[in-house]
C-alpha cells in the first residue's frame, strides 16, 4: 500500500507508532523533486556520532544534499547536529518508555538498526527511491548520477577486486563421483547493507519488511542477555550491524524453499572502485601504482565496513581525495589503527628492503615456514591476476608466462608467510592469507602481490592442474 506506516507488524502497533509517526512527519520536508531519499540511520555509539558529524559537513552539505537527506536516529546528538546543518528531516525517536534520553534503554526494541529497515519501509511505500546510507560513509561525489536504476536492489559488495565483488564458478571435486566428480556453483562475497539503493518496487519493500522483522525479533530474543551482560554501546552496535549484514544478504540470496519465501529482488553489485570499502581503500587502493594518485582515480564513496571503530579515517580519506594532502592515508594499518613510520608500502617496505638479497629456495626448510612451504609443495600452480600460470617449482625456480624467475621467503623478522617472487627483473612481494569463509575457508589459498618498485597490487589463486595450453605457455616463456 501506499499509506504511510505499511510493514509494520501486527501487534507491534503501539510499540512502534511513535517510530512511524516521527518518521512520516519527517518525509513531509524532503525536496519533492529529488532523485531519491537518502536514508541515514544513526545510533548512539560516539564513534557513529562522530562519522555522521563528518558525513554532515564533508559530504552532505558541500555536496549540497540537505534536501533529500531524511536521518532516522536514536540519538540527540546526532539530531541536534542534523538539524544545526541544515537537514530539515530528522525523525528522533525515543526509546519504549516515551522519555528522550541520550541513551535508549536496553529493554527498547526500536534499535537504530530496526528504526532504518521500518523507515525504509514506509518509505518505500510512499515511492521513494531510497539510498540506505550509513553513517560511516566518506561522500566524495554525490552518487545520484552513478546509478543504473535496473535493479531492485543496487548494493556496494564487501569485495575488494572482481572476483571477490562479482563472483566466480567454485568447483567442489569429490572423487568418489568418479565422472562426476566436479560439482559447479557460484561464490561472491556479501553485499553492504550500509549502502544500497533500493527502487519503490514490491519486491524491495518486501525485503525492508523482512529485514525490519527480524531485526526486531533478534533484539526481542537477545535483550535479556544484554540486560544481564550490561554491554556498551559499541558492544551492541556491532552485534546488531553483525546480525543487519546477515538478515540483509540472506534476504538478497537466498532463494525460496520450505517454508520460506524469498522477496525476488533482482540485484546489481556497484562497481567496488567507484564504490570502495575500507579494506580495499586502505590494502589495496593507496598502494598501486596507478590508482593511488587522485588525478587518476577517486571513489565516489567509500564505507568504513571494514573499520567501524575508527571514523578518524574518514578525516584522512577526505583529506586525501578533496584536499590533496599528500600521505594522509598512509598512517593506518590495513588492519586496526595506525602504524609507526606510515604503511605506503611499495620500494619503502622492509620486505622489499631485502629482496636484492634474495637466494632462490630460501627459508623453505626453516620451521617458521613450514606451513606455507607445505601449501606451495601441494598445490605450486597459481594465478596471477586471472593469469595462468604462475607456478612455484622445486628449489625456489619461479616458472610464469613472462619468463622463468625465482623465489623464496622473506627473512625474519618479517615473514612469515610472505615470499619474495622475481621476474622480469623485478621482485614483488607475496603475502598469503586464508581463501574463503567457513567451511570452505583454505589457508594460505590466496596471495596479494605486491610490486616493489611501485607498489601495484596482485591477487593470486591456487590453480588446478596445468593443462596443455599451460605447458605451452610456459615452454614458449623460456624460449623452448
Amino acid at each position: 500500500g501506499g499509506e504511510c506506516g505499511a510493514g509494520v507488524p501486527a501487534g507491534d502497533e503501539d510499540e512502534f507508532a511513535a517510530a512511524t509517526g516521527a518518521v512520516c512527519g519527517a518525509l513531509a520536508d524532503v525536496d519533492p523533486n529529488a532523485p531519491e531519499l537518502i536514508l541515514v540511520a544513526v545510533g548512539d555509539d560516539a564513534n557513529e556520532e562522530a562519522a555522521f558529524e563528518a558525513l554532515l559537513r564533508d559530504g552532505v552539505t558541500r555536496l549540497g544534499l540537505k534536501g533529500r537527506v531524511l536521518v532516522a536516529t536514536t540519538s540527540s546528538r546526532a539530531s541536534s547536529a542534523a538539524l544545526a546543518a541544515g537537514v530539515k528531516s530528522v525523525a528522533l525517536v525515543a526509546s519504549n518508555d516515551g522519555a528522550r534520553p541520550s541513551r535508549p534503554s536496553k529493554s527498547a526494541r526500536l534499535s537504530s538498526t530496526a528504526l532504518k529497515w521500518l523507515a525504509a519501509r514506509i518509505v518505500l511505500s510512499r515511492g521513494w527511491p531510497t539510498l540506505l546510507l550509513d553513517p560511516r560513509t566518506a561522500l566524495i561525489r554525490d552518487p545520484s548520477r552513478y546509478f543504473s536504476r535496473d535493479s531492485d536492489v543496487e548494493v556496494a559488495s564487501d569485495g575488494w577486486d572482481d572476483v571477490t565483488a562479482y563472483g566466480y564458478d567454485n568447483v567442489v571435486d569429490d572423487p568418489e563421483m568418479d565422472w562426476s566428480r566436479f560439482c559447479h556453483g557460484g561464490r561472491v562475497l556479501t553485499s553492504d547493507p550500509g549502502f544500497a539503493l533500493l527502487m519503490p518496487t514490491e519486491e524491495s519493500a518486501k525485503l525492508a519488511g523482512l529485514v525490519f522483522g527480524r531485526v526486531v525479533a533478534e533484539a526481542a530474543r537477545v535483550s535479556p542477555e544484554r540486560l544481564r551482560s550490561d554491554l556498551s554501546d559499541a558492544a551492541e552496535g556491532a552485534a546488531d550491524a553483525d546480525f543487519e549484514h546477515l538478515a540483509f544478504n540472506e534476504a538478497l540470496f537466498l532463494p525460496s524453499h520450505g517454508a520460506y519465501v524469498s522477496p525476488g529482488v533482482t540485484r546489481r553489485t556497484l562497481n567496488y572502485m567507484c564504490f570502495a570499502n575500507s579494506k580495499h581503500v586502505f590494502r589495496f587502493l593507496r598502494k598501486d601504482r596507478r590508482f593511488k594518485d587522485r588525478a587518476e582515480h577517486a571513489p565516489v564513496a567509500v564505507r568504513l565496513s571494514y573499520h567501524p571503530n575508527e571514523p578518524n579515517r574518514l578525516d584522512d580519506v577526505y583529506a586525501y581525495y578533496l584536499k590533496g594532502t599528500s600521505g594522509a592515508l598512509n598512517g593506518w594499518g590495513d588492519g586496526v589503527g595506525r602504524v609507526k613510520g606510515g604503511d605506503a608500502g611499495g620500494a619503502g617496505s622492509k620486505a622489499c628492503a631485502q629482496s636484492g638479497s634474495l637466494r632462490p629456495g630460501q627459508g623453505t626448510d626453516e620451521a617458521r615456514n613450514s606451513e606455507l612451504a607445505s601449501r606451495l609443495a601441494t598445490n605450486p600452480n597459481w594465478s596471477w591476476g586471472g593469469v595462468t600460470p604462475f607456478v612455484f617449482e622445486p628449489g625456489g625456480a619461479l616458472s610464469t608466462p613472462w619468463g622463468p624467475g625465482e623465489w623464496g621467503f622473506v627473512p625474519a623478522p618479517d615473514g612469515p608467510g610472505k615470499v619474495i617472487a622475481k621476474f622480469v627483473g623485478t621482485p614483488h612481494v607475496l603475502s598469503f592469507e586464508t581463501a574463503g569463509e567457513g567451511a570452505g575457508a583454505v589457508r594460505n589459498g590466496m596471495f596479494v602481490s605486491e610490486r616493489c618498485t611501485d607498489g601495484d597490487m596482485i591477487v593470486g589463486r591456487i590453480y588446478a592442474e596445468l593443462t596443455d595450453e599451460d605447458r605451452k605457455k610456459l615452454a614458449s616463456a623460456r624460449g623452448g
